[in-house]
């Protein structure tokens, strides 16, 4: 009977309900609007983003921010990227929430946190041009331009 063990196929793969890291999302610029942090960033082309703002993580493609250095004259933004596979309907594929592949051709906008004006925005993710280009590669420290200067 161990030969029918040793045959028998393996079962199918569960669906792992723990957040996936899928990258960082590139940063395009900042404005500071009212007092507040408004990031433009871009997401993958076809991913339709949830923004994980508490615990559990949103099923599918979600985008959890973090900043650090708030109340100081220094802020770093960082826009992670994930995926969290959950027998649910999808309004995205597993392979279309991955940074670095094809971007969106429009950029998006996000508020972040309350800022002071002149504070100046840093962030570990690439900097590109709205359409993709890189003009930073990711790496700590890399100032995010203000929008319209």
């Amino acid at each position: 009977m161990a030969w029918l063990a040793a045959t028998k196929p393996d079962p199918p793969a569960t669906p792992s309900t723990e957040p996936q890291a899928r990258g960082t999302l590139p940063i395009i610029g900042y404005e500071i609007k009212d007092g507040s942090l408004e990031i433009d960033y871009l997401q993958p082309d076809g991913a339709t983003i949830r923004w994980w703002t508490d615990d559990p993580a949103p099923s599918e493609c979600s985008v959890k921010q973090a900043v650090t250095g708030l109340g100081s004259d220094r802020a770093t933004i960082y826009l992670k990227l994930y995926w969290t596979d959950r027998p649910e309907a999808y309004d995205t594929t597993d392979q279309a929430c991955r940074a670095g592949g094809t971007w969106s051709r429009y950029p998006h906008a996000t508020r972040v946190a309350k800022v002071a004006s002149g504070t100046t925005v840093l962030t570990n993710g690439a900097i590109v041009d709205p359409d993709g280009t890189v003009l930073a590669p990711a790496a700590p420290g890399n100032v995010v331009p203000e929008r319209n200067a």
